[in-house]
């Protein structure tokens, strides 16, 4: 689950990037003449690279809190163990 979440986050930043340069180019205004060139809106683009940096961050974030998760849940499972084991040692002599 945290590997497919922070392949979640990579995803969203490769994908933010390209459809930031994308929209960029296509909602640009259109030249008055038709030797210019059509420019690039700096801010449409600068706010889908805002958006996937922050969803990402938000992701990543998550990811690594189940980690910390799981890390705590393993834990307990061995001191689980280890005190059932010296019970029934105990409770057998």
């Amino acid at each position: 689950m945290v590997k497919t979440l922070r392949g979640l986050g990579i995803v969203i930043i490769v994908m933010a990037v390209i459809l930031g340069i994308v929209s960029g180019y296509a909602y640009a205004p259109e030249p008055l003449r038709s030797y210019e060139d059509k420019e690039f809106l700096w801010s449409i683009a600068i706010m889908w690279w805002a958006g996937g940096i922050v969803s990402s961050i938000l992701i990543f974030a998550f990811a690594h809190l189940l980690d910390y998760i799981e890390d705590m849940s393993r834990r307990l499972y061995e001191i689980e163990n280890t005190t059932r084991k010296i019970h029934l040692e105990v409770k057998e002599p």
